[in-house]
């Protein structure tokens, strides 16, 4: 479960935090099949060698990948 907000369409500065109608603590099958996000669990060290991110890539056809350290 993650908590998700739904944000109004609006003209004010979109960088700007506006937590407009919180949905509260949602499945993660409700963002898949409601709202289309998608999302897999990759090993953050070996992700290279990781099952599930080359079959991602390989099936969605992703060449290029971003990596953010946090």
């Amino acid at each position: 479960m993650v908590r998700a907000w739904v944000y109004e369409e609006t003209s004010e500065d979109q960088r700007r935090p506006h937590r407009a109608k919180c949905q509260g603590f949602v499945p993660l099958t409700t963002l898949a099949s409601k709202y289309g996000v998608l999302y897999w669990k990759v090993d953050p060290v070996l992700y290279d060698e990781d099952v599930v991110f080359t079959t991602v890539r390989a099936e969605r056809g992703y060449k290029n990948r971003d990596i953010v350290l946090l």
